[in-house]
């Protein structure tokens, strides 16, 4: 019984990984695509897209003030992290 628990588990994790990513694109668009550019390829700041999941929200969690600002919880932030290592360079 715990086997079966335990795939369905992880079936439900990986069935809310599109979810998680879509939620990713919608906050990347609203916290982070003004400097960075729509695709995360430009913008006022550094090019983002295509970079590992985990630099990503490294530099998001150590950002200074302006990203502070937003107030992202460690989900959000591996959201946004996740969208933008998907996205081309």
């Amino acid at each position: 019984m715990k086997a079966v628990l335990s795939v369905l588990s992880l079936g439900f994790l990986l069935a809310g990984s599109p979810a998680l990513a879509a939620d990713g694109a919608a906050l990347y668009g609203k916290h982070c695509a003004s400097c960075h550019g729509k695709e995360g390829k430009n913008g006022k700041d550094v090019a983002i897209a295509g970079r590992p999941e985990d630099v990503i929200a490294a530099n998001i969690k150590a950002h200074p003030l302006s990203m502070n600002s937003f107030n992202l919880s460690s989900k959000q932030i591996q959201a946004i992290a996740k969208y933008l290592a998907h996205l081309k360079p």
